[in-house]
């Protein structure tokens, strides 16, 4: 009996929760709003989906630069201008043309400011003294006309403008050695000149200065020779020889030349009024030095260049401790 009653009581109390549940009224979801949303900005997107649209962003500006016939040699990208994103310095041909990109503009082309005939052989992006300013380098070569030449020019990219800083190249005879080093060890890079003179001591001369042309210009003067140092010409057309050429690099070589005469006045005379000091560029002068007198301890000599109609220069020599020595220079009378 008891049975019976708990039986009639369950069935009672789920009949009521049916019922209860009958009268809740029923939940609808809101119905699905269809609306046009603004596109993603690139800085929005996934990481994977951004730098590709930035990878295909470059080379569509790439494509609207390229120039007819011209592949891609080189790209290299930094963040040249410091406004957090990275450029692309994209190299034609055999760098023929070099322009500056990134995903958004053109900044420009590298306009080539040496003005004699040459080739491109590198671009480099470097840092060069003790800011974390990016430059661009430019490499040059000249291995033709039976001469060989080398230099750089300099450029920075400044907010969206390309600025030429500097460049260094032996325009002059397209022949010699142009380097953007660090020459005396300062922690800033230096634009170097380095000069092989054909002359009788075989002097390297060395003109460098502040890779941006700023600040002094500073001369080293070396002796490639086994002694490394001034080998004193012993012989009186050897000195006169020594002395006249060293006047086409008189700036550099005065100290030498100081030790050559007895009377530093000389040093003032303007012996290129009548030797054309521009041939020790193309190898060498030609002088004719003939002996006119020896009567010791002076010797005169009188000087000619072979190839020009100037008058003739009258060299006095003295001889000074073993040394001959330079007293004086005159024109000679004809």
């Amino acid at each position: 009996m008891l049975s019976l009653v708990l039986l009639a009581m369950v069935c009672s109390c789920a009949k009521a929760n049916h019922n209860e549940e009958a009268a809740k009224p029923t939940k609808i979801d809101p119905p699905t709003q269809t609306s046009i949303q603004p596109e993603q900005s690139s800085a929005s997107l996934p990481i994977e989906t951004k730098a590709q649209n930035d990878l295909s962003n470059v080379n569509n500006i790439i494509k609207s630069v390229q120039p007819e016939g011209l592949e891609v040699k080189k790209i290299i990208e930094d963040d040249l201008n410091h406004d957090g994103k990275k450029q692309s310095i994209v190299v034609f041909g055999e760098y023929e043309r070099i322009f500056v990109v990134d995903e958004n503009r053109v900044f420009g082309e590298l306009m080539d400011p040496v003005g004699v005939v040459h080739d491109n052989i590198d671009v480099r992006i470097q840092k060069l003294d003790q800011s974390d300013t990016p430059f661009i380098v430019v490499y040059s070569e000249q291995a033709s006309f039976g001469g060989y030449g080398e230099g750089f020019s300099i450029f920075r990219l400044n907010g969206d403008q390309i600025e030429a800083v500097n460049y260094n190249f032996p325009e002059s005879t397209g022949n010699g050695s142009r380097k953007l080093e660090d020459y005396d060890n300062d922690g800033v890079f230096d634009s170097v000149t380095y000069e092989y003179v054909n002359d009788f001591q075989h002097h390297l001369l060395v003109y460098y200065q502040r890779y941006d042309g700023l600040g002094e210009g500073k001369t080293d003067l070396k002796y490639p020779n086994e002694q490394q140092t001034l080998v004193y010409p012993t012989e009186p057309k050897d000195l006169i020889r020594n002395f006249i050429e060293d006047f086409h690099n008189k700036e550099g070589l005065v100290e030498e030349m100081k030790q050559f005469v007895d009377n530093e006045a000389v040093l003032d005379f303007k012996v290129e009024d009548y030797i054309d000091l521009s041939l020790m560029n193309y190898g060498g002068l030609d002088l004719q030095i003939v002996e006119s007198s020896a009567l010791e301890p002076n010797k005169t000599f009188v000087v000619k260049a072979e190839s020009q109609d100037n008058s003739e220069l009258k060299f006095t020599l003295s001889k000074i401790s073993d040394r001959w020595k330079i007293s004086n220079i005159a024109l000679k009378d004809n």
